[in-house]
């Protein structure tokens, strides 16, 4: 498990042990460079502890520790199990406005296009392309790793916690659809480019074939 924490690119998963569970998540990050950060969170999960292990520090998780400052909410009082599932929830639902950041980018780009597409427009549109793909692999192994979750048997996770489970579950799948939906207008706007730099270079033809 060390290992694993040491080797930051492990694939959301669950290991389940005799006195404690071994999580591991993705948070991902949008850097001041425009980049995509891909990091990884790790969490030993035991009867009356969470450990977690972080590449970065990362304010996703601020608004958690402001209610355990708080007291609001029932971080105090529940379990480690109900700690746990609201750091998992807290990266999943991390994803969002990421993603809602991805759809503004290509409504520009569609305009764009429409307008006069360049080299520029189309490297774009590859750049987001390759992103949904790190999310849509990420998301997958996140969602298999919150099914294996509910449907466990252990000591560590209350049904009451798994309810609450149960919402980031579907979460992960309004991810899923999302990006999806993303990745099939990134498609749609390869072939608007491509339409459009045909268009041009048949106008250009014909200009030449005139003179």
């Amino acid at each position: 498990e060390m290992e694993d924490v040491v080797n930051t690119y492990q694939r959301p998963k669950l290991e389940e042990h005799h006195k404690h569970l071994f999580i591991i998540s993705r948070a991902m990050v949008r850097c001041s460079d425009g980049l995509l950060r891909n990091d990884q969170l790790s969490l030993f999960v035991g009867k009356n502890y969470v450990i977690s292990m972080q590449d970065k520090y990362e304010d996703c998780f601020e608004p958690l520790r402001a209610r355990i400052r708080s007291g609001k909410g029932n971080l105090r009082s529940a379990g480690s199990d109900y700690l746990m599932y609201s750091l998992l929830d807290s990266i999943v639902d991390s994803y969002f406005p990421l993603l809602e950041g991805i759809g503004e980018k290509l409504d520009e780009l569609e305009d764009v296009l429409f307008d006069r597409p360049t080299r520029e427009s189309l490297q774009q549109i590859q750049n987001i392309k390759r992103e949904l793909i790190v999310f849509r692999r990420t998301v997958f192994a996140e969602r298999d790793k919150v099914n294996d979750l509910l449907r466990s048997e252990n000591d560590f996770v209350t049904n009451q916690t798994k309810i609450f489970l149960k919402d980031t579950y579907d979460h992960t799948i309004q991810v899923m659809d999302l990006v999806e939906s993303y990745k099939e207008i990134t498609t749609s706007l390869m072939d608007i480019y491509l339409s459009s730099v045909s268009n041009r270079m048949n106008g250009i033809m014909k200009v030449l074939a005139v003179i």
